[in-house]
């Protein structure tokens, strides 16, 4: 099965249309141009039913995290490079001026 991506113009397309179908068939990825401009991507259907089903479901941060890559489920740290220099954020009371009290949930 073939991974790879391959450009080609749109005359090339219609004049192979069946080497095109062959090619996203066994897996691989094709984007065809006009003008020299990206204009459309065949891809195969199993690839793009996976596109539709994740925008159509909605992913929990947690599942959007661990669908990343790296994203095993495990503790997610923020490297201290991130943080350094950030400041706490505390919620504060209008009325008093004092910090907020938690809200029960």
């Amino acid at each position: 099965m073939s991974s790879q991506v391959r450009t080609i113009r749109s005359s090339e397309f219609f004049r192979n249309i069946s080497a095109a179908k062959r090619f996203v068939t066994e897996g691989g990825s094709l984007v065809i141009t006009a003008n020299g401009r990206p204009t459309v991507a065949l891809i195969p259907f199993a690839e793009y039913q996976l596109l539709v089903d994740t925008n159509r479901r909605k992913l929990s941060l947690l599942d959007a995290m661990n669908s990343l890559p790296g994203g095993d489920g495990e503790k997610f740290d923020i490297p201290n490079a991130i943080l350094k220099g950030l400041k706490p954020f505390v919620l504060t009371d209008q009325s008093t001026g004092q910090p907020a009290a938690p809200q029960p949930a």
